[in-house]
């Protein structure tokens, strides 16, 4: 832990939460961590890895917001080029992602990044039911991604479980038989060795991606870049500014405690206290200050930002 005393722990939402209120779980992913963790603060993949061919279609739009609470609302927009603005918290990053409402009117779905591993992805309007990935590094090649959702004010029901334990959403839970490797039992059944049990005629037919569940989906895009992406072949665009962002922020911090010794800076663990969101505004408006009530977790709290 280095030569200082050991830092408070961050005050992250769900650990201080009853263990009715959550879901946990985890599986390996055989890719690097940051490679994984970049999917997670993409926001503007939605519009196409986990989107109906058809915006209008209904139905599967109804399906898809049963189990990611709030993926649903925003591919039904049918604006798949979102406008990037980042803005530095002491604790990490805050992500808004703009597209057009059909009024006239912005909606913002907004992500959190947590140093140095957490992610949040948008939750739906009015909705307080969040989730959030960490992606724990294993080695250079292997993640272990834990996948926790939770409730703040409520346990969550037996319908909203079974959801996730089935894989529809961003839970993957149907693992390959155990092995004595290291985390050989959180191994997903559904792996590149049988093309993540793709559904060619739900992709052919409804689903730009035929992968069964969010979770799986991003898997497959994340492991089938390869096990470290060569980002110098990278041809990267206004969609990328969170990626670039959080890269720059981690860099530089490494830098400094490479080159002079100096350590990341100490976070106020009441910092991290955070939610993500999407809120509807006009245009113009500021995004940061609209979403405060509803990404600060504790009521009249405030965010700090660097």
């Amino acid at each position: 832990m280095g030569p200082t005393a050991t830092p408070p722990l961050p005050q992250l939402e769900w650990t201080l939460l009853p263990e009715s209120n959550t879901l946990i779980s985890k599986r390996v992913q055989e890719c690097n961590w940051f490679q994984a963790l970049e999917g997670g603060i993409d926001s503007s993949h939605i519009s196409f890895l986990h989107a109906p061919q058809d915006h209008a279609d209904a139905e599967v739009t109804r399906e898809i917001d049963r189990a990611s609470f709030g993926v649903g609302e925003a591919v039904q927009t049918a604006d798949k080029a979102p406008r990037f603005e980042v803005v530095d918290t002491d604790y990490g990053a805050l992500i808004g992602a703009r597209r057009s409402w059909p009024d006239g009117q912005h909606y913002w779905r907004i992500s959190q990044f947590l140093m140095p591993f957490y992610t949040m992805p948008p939750t739906d309007r009015d909705e307080k039911m969040t989730q959030s990935h960490i992606w724990v590094p294993m080695d250079d090649t292997h993640v272990v991604n834990w996948m926790v959702t939770w409730h703040p004010d409520r346990a969550l029901t037996a319908e909203e479980r079974a959801l996730h334990l089935a894989g529809k959403g961003a839970h993957v839970c149907d693992y390959a038989p155990a092995t004595s490797e290291a985390y050989g039992d959180v191994r997903t059944a559904a792996n590149r060795d049988n093309d993540y049990g793709m559904d060619w005629e739900a992709h052919r037919t409804r689903m730009v991606c035929g992968i069964p569940g969010f979770g799986v989906q991003d898997q497959a895009i994340q492991e089938s870049q390869g096990a470290v992406v060569d980002r110098t072949q990278e041809r990267l665009g206004t969609s990328d500014a969170a990626i670039i962002h959080v890269r720059r922020r981690l860099m530089a911090e490494a830098k400094a405690l490479r080159d002079h010794g100096t350590p990341p800076p100490e976070c106020n663990p009441e910092s991290f206290f955070v939610r993500s969101a999407s809120v509807v505004l006009p245009p113009g408006a500021n995004w940061v200050e609209g979403a405060m009530a509803r990404v600060v977790a504790k009521p009249g709290g405030h965010l700090t930002l660097a």
